[in-house]
């Protein structure tokens, strides 16, 4: 994933791109990956939260099948995981506010516009 995320980013930087916003769940061992692939921009983590049951409740409409208990039990892992690592710079909750108002705020914090 990394490698492909530094040749995206080579691209996109000599087409004149200065800021890029990655969408994952990375853990401290994976950040100097992530920092590495994009060898240049400052990096910063914003964790984006919605309560538990909710988070459960979108795995139960996205996955009907055989992985949704396995997502569901995921879910409160990774929050726990993320929980523990207390890596991000600020934390937004996008339960009960638009994608774009949360697009927005995400940004504006990041320090894009």
């Amino acid at each position: 994933m990394y490698r492909n995320l530094a040749l995206v980013w080579q691209n996109y930087r000599g087409a004149g791109v200065t800021n890029i916003v990655v969408a994952a769940a990375i853990d401290r061992r994976d950040l100097p990956f992530l920092k590495a692939a994009l060898d240049g921009p400052e990096t910063t983590i914003c964790r984006i939260r919605a309560p538990l049951s909710v988070m459960q409740d979108r795995v139960r409409l996205r996955e009907p099948g055989m992985f949704q208990t396995k997502g569901i039990e995921r879910v409160a892992e990774l929050d726990a995981l993320l929980d523990r690592a207390a890596m991000e710079d600020f934390t937004l909750t996008n339960h009960g506010h638009s994608i774009t108002d949360l697009s927005v705020e995400m940004l504006t914090r990041a320090g894009f516009s």
